[in-house]
């Protein structure tokens, strides 16, 4: 059963707005999302869904505001009629970007930074309500650098995909996804057959579904099958014990028994009247073993393999 809390080594999800990136949590190894460099440390042990936020280099749990808590009490702040007046100029913000790196290096918070902004702007009373929302929004994305770790889900890796690279997945959206999965019935203990160029993102999906049992098979182009999206779950070991695959290109063999090419048998010097495209039924199981040993076998005891099925020809 996958734990609820966030442990080293595992394949996590970081949010930032709508920005997702794939990491794995490992203890003093930095990471790079939105042009910040944070560790992963402060993390561990926390439930996933919590949001942190970075403070020298690490994340430290926090508790998200509503923009009306960064005002102060909702209604005390006084809004203009129109921006008619308004000229954006330098000299509107008291603050200077050295006050703000200061600021910044004593370990203020974003959250007192984007206060200490709205205090000190001279034209921030004046705007319009909506330019305010508009002005807090831009300053809190600037200076407030709050990440979210979500588990990896068949949802959220489709939407990261789709916005970051939506040619990797043949631009898949995650309601065609979701009606591939429903038409082909997928669902625990099923048999399924998977071909797809969608970096395992298909393949993922499917094992979602059957939760460790039935058995998938994975036709892949090349020389192997790219499982990108899929070390991402998190699967436990037991997930994989079904888990098979196969090349494309040599699906047009199966089916042909190299090894009892009649051919074959004759230049090793076998008895002609042995036909190699015999193969004992069930019933003969016991008999398999000494196929080898016997010169000649009851031919009306064996099938041949011809024009896709097994028939007996005598």
């Amino acid at each position: 059963m996958l734990s609820p809390l966030i442990e080293e080594h595992q394949q996590v999800l970081l949010k930032k707005e709508k920005n997702f990136k794939v990491v794995q949590i490992r203890k003093k190894r930095p990471v790079w999302m939105e042009k910040v460099k944070f560790t992963l440390d402060g993390t561990i042990g926390h439930p996933y869904g919590s949001s942190f936020e970075v403070q020298d280099g690490e994340l430290v749990r926090v508790v998200s505001k509503s923009e009306p808590e960064v005002l102060g009490t909702e209604g005390t702040i006084s809004k203009g009629e129109d921006n008619r007046n308004l000229q954006d100029t330098d000299e509107n913000q008291k603050l200077s970007r050295d006050d703000i790196t200061a600021m910044k290096k004593e370990g203020v918070s974003g959250e007192s930074i984007v206060e200490h902004l709205i205090e000190n702007s001279a034209t921030f009373k004046t705007k319009t309500e909506f330019a305010q929302q508009k002005y807090i929004k831009k300053k809190k994305k600037k200076h407030l650098a709050v990440f979210t770790i979500l588990r990896p889900t068949t949802r959220l890796l489709c939407e990261m995909y789709f916005n970051k690279g939506p040619s990797k997945i043949c631009n898949l959206r995650i309601d065609s996804l979701a009606q591939i999965l429903t038409q082909a019935n997928v669902r625990a203990n099923s048999k399924v057959m998977i071909v797809e160029t969608c970096v395992g993102l298909i393949v993922g999906a499917v094992m979602e579904r059957l939760g460790g049992t039935g058995t998938i098979v994975q036709f892949y182009p090349g020389t192997a099958p790219v499982r990108q999206a899929v070390e991402a779950y998190n699967f436990p070991k037991t997930y994989f014990t079904n888990m098979h695959s196969f090349p494309l290109n040599m699906v047009n063999t199966l089916g042909r028994n190299s090894e009892t090419n009649p051919n074959t048998q004759a230049s090793n010097g076998a008895s002609e009247d042995l036909n190699t495209d015999c193969v004992p039924t069930s019933e003969d199981a016991t008999e398999e073993k000494n196929l080898n040993d016997a010169p000649v076998l009851e031919k009306k005891k064996y099938k041949v393999f011809r024009d896709g099925e097994w028939i007996c020809p005598f």
